[in-house]
């Protein structure tokens, strides 16, 4: 008789996210060397973008082009949800930085992945809900109904290819934090009604919101809390990373605005 198999679960709340590098069917090629040479681009693409995620995010496995990843905060607290979104933007800077990289590296090969290589983005996902973190063994899984939406949601009518999509649910808990975004509604397979969907064609122009602190609780700050504890969280944004030219410039003035909002927000206000 086979052994049982032991398992643990737990109900989770909070947001979930996708990670998906975009184009990738069409770049990888059945030939030897093309398809050897895209693994490789698609692993150190990978890693870096695991490198540059932060808390409260985590990681709970890759998915071959992408990384399925959820974090474990107050769906309520409109600063919290705002801070984590705004996390991901470091994602978007550290894939943009190892393309560029490998575009330099691997510009001599002549191979359809290597010549390809600069036709990759990437978009990101995030839903809230509630969710099931079992082990079973030495696995960690995601389950329930916001992982099965998540998933499907990834094959979408959004009509660019790099984008920071959310859906009504995260939106409704960012609240008056919410960033201007483009609406769509996407109708889903499985799903009665057509989820309302919101999407920001330039991402990471929440990098600057990575800095900010949230204000001190009222007993005394860990040291781990001080800046100085974390310079990752606070790693500077390189410049040509963090635009779009697809877009024209007057549509930038309301994430702008949206921006500096969350900048207050987030500031600590000094105590009297």
């Amino acid at each position: 008789m086979a052994a049982p198999i032991h398992q643990e679960s737990r109900l989770l709340l909070g947001l979930i996210g996708l990670a998906d590098i975009s184009g990738y069917t069409s770049f990888v090629r059945y030939r030897s060397l093309s398809l050897s040479h895209a693994e490789m681009i698609v692993t150190e693409l990978m890693e870096g973008m695991i490198d540059a995620m932060v808390a409260p995010w985590v990681v709970n496995k890759l998915e071959g082009d992408a990384a399925l990843l959820y974090a474990e905060i107050s769906p309520t607290d409109a600063v919290e949800v705002g801070a984590a979104v705004a996390g991901l933007t470091r994602v978007f800077a550290a894939f943009d930085q190892a393309r560029g990289r490998l575009v330099r590296e691997r510009k001599n090969c002549g191979c359809d992945a290597c010549t390809d290589l600069n036709q990759l983005r990437l978009k990101i996902l995030v839903h809230s809900g509630e969710m099931v973190l079992k082990r079973v063994r030495q696995f960690e899984e995601l389950a329930g109904d916001a992982v099965i939406l998540l998933h499907r949601l990834a094959k979408n009518d959004v009509p660019i290819h790099e984008y920071l999509l959310l859906t009504d649910a995260v939106m409704r808990e960012l609240a008056g934090a919410a960033p201007p975004a483009e609406r769509l509604q996407q109708t889903v397979a499985g799903w009665e009604r057509p989820q309302t969907l919101w999407y920001l064609a330039e991402p990471q122009q929440c990098a600057a919101l990575l800095a900010l602190r949230r204000p001190p609780a009222a007993a005394s700050p860990s040291p781990s809390a001080s800046p100085s504890a974390s310079p990752s969280a606070s790693a500077p944004v390189s410049a040509s990373s963090a635009r779009f030219q697809h877009l024209p410039q007057a549509s930038r003035r309301p994430f702008r605005i949206w921006l500096d909002s969350m900048a207050m927000m987030l500031t600590p206000r000094r105590r009297v």
